[in-house]
């Protein structure tokens, strides 16, 4: 794997031009055509020596970028996989149904997350929803990361090389991804709180430093625990950024619960 910036070559068609020494960094300089991907747009290319070019470089004619609709302004690594030629990475973030929940101000801090270590990371980030997706033509509309403007940008690109699950998809959604994507949808069915304890509580030199831990179904279950711990946290089952946990103490005949919500802390 290499890192290669793309510039745009005016002058030929389905045509990539590296030099001689990046050609021999990735054991084709011998190779004249071949299969270039990015995500899952693909294009039979021929590919051609040129030593008037600069190492980091790799020329891409025209009529290929806006094919596959690779753009420009991107960082790429780029890779030969059984001399298949792929630039990315490409990442696709799901981040819910419809557009408006892809622009909202959660999602928008959520994506900007992935941008501080882009320089490491390069390629491609793009945020998507399912109301942007287009299963004729497998593409998505949704927000690329321009690194050279730190901006984010409403484009339509070809499915991703892989996708990062950040918000709930049902049964169909996820089989149908798991058709393109297979281990390379990530996230693909996360666990929930009392699911990762029960995994985690298999293992002796592991349980042994877990709270002990119940899931409870009734106020009855926190009377319990409350008479044998005195002390006790009781959290929702799904992730919720620090919301819905209580802190329940008794003493004597005296209770403190104490909480968390968006507008501060709450004490009673």
């Amino acid at each position: 794997m290499g890192n290669l910036k793309v510039v745009i070559n005016h002058s030929a068609n389905s045509r990539l031009k590296i030099n001689t020494e990046t050609a021999k960094k990735f054991k084709i300089e011998y190779l004249r055509e071949s299969i270039f991907r990015f995500g899952y747009a693909t294009a039979e290319v021929k590919l051609e020596i040129d030593d008037n070019i600069n190492n980091e470089e790799i020329l891409i004619s025209q009529d290929l970028i806006e094919k596959m609709k690779i753009p420009t302004n991107c960082k790429y690594n780029f890779v030969v996989e059984e001399n298949e030629l792929i630039i990315g990475p490409f990442i696709g973030v799901f981040l819910g149904e419809s557009f408006d929940n892809l622009f909202s101000n959660l999602n928008l801090r959520l994506l900007n997350n992935y941008t501080k270590y882009y320089d490491k990371i390069r390629g491609v980030i793009f945020g998507f929803c399912l109301e942007g997706i287009d299963k004729e033509k497998l593409e998505m509309t949704g927000l690329l990361y321009n690194p050279n403007d730190k901006i984010w940008e409403f484009k339509t690109l070809p499915y991703p090389a892989a996708i990062l699950k950040r918000r709930n998809l049902n049964q169909d959604w996820r089989e149908y991804f798991a058709i393109f994507y297979k281990n390379k949808l990530y996230n693909y069915k996360p666990l929930n709180k009392w699911d990762v304890y029960e995994r985690l509580n298999q293992f002796d030199n592991i349980s042994e430093l877990l709270p002990p831990t119940y899931l409870y179904n009734s106020n009855t279950d926190i009377a319990k625990a409350l008479d044998k711990y005195e002390d006790i946290y009781v959290k929702p089952i799904h992730g919720n950024r620090g919301l819905g946990i209580y802190n329940i103490k008794k003493s004597g005949n005296n209770y403190q619960v104490k909480t968390r919500e968006r507008k501060g802390n709450i004490d009673w």
